[in-house]
């Protein structure tokens, strides 16, 4: 995204000026606890039917939002659906002396990018 006008953020000395490249943090998103009370914690249920309407604007978005959302990302759902399920019906997961947890990310990636890695 780009700035199109100058922009002070509130409560900072910090302006943004018009023309800088802008990239929206969606893992900050994610994890911010003032969005999603305990963001670490699998809990399927914030994504409900009956919760969604709880769920600000703009805060979930891992297609993207608004017109230069994801085309594809109904086929990704259904792609990613069926091969988890064909994966955990295949193979079991355990955790190991060495994973680590909670997971570490590389802070200075932009993309979510673990420290260690993942031996299957």
């Amino acid at each position: 995204r780009e700035c199109n006008t100058d922009y002070k953020v509130p409560d900072t000395g910090f302006t943004i000026e018009k023309g800088t490249q802008i990239l929206v943090s969606t893992r900050g998103l994610h994890n911010d606890p003032d969005l999603y009370p305990e963001p670490e914690k699998f809990i399927p249920e914030r994504f409900s039917k009956e919760n969604r309407m709880n769920i600000k604007p703009c805060t979930y978005m891992p297609f993207g939002e608004g017109q230069r959302a994801c085309i594809g990302q109904r086929f990704a759902k259904v792609v990613m659906k069926v091969g988890i399920s064909t994966f955990l019906r295949n193979y079991e997961i355990h955790s190991t002396p060495v994973t680590p947890y909670p997971v570490q990310f590389e802070p200075k990636n932009m993309l979510t990018t673990e420290l260690g890695f993942c031996r299957l």
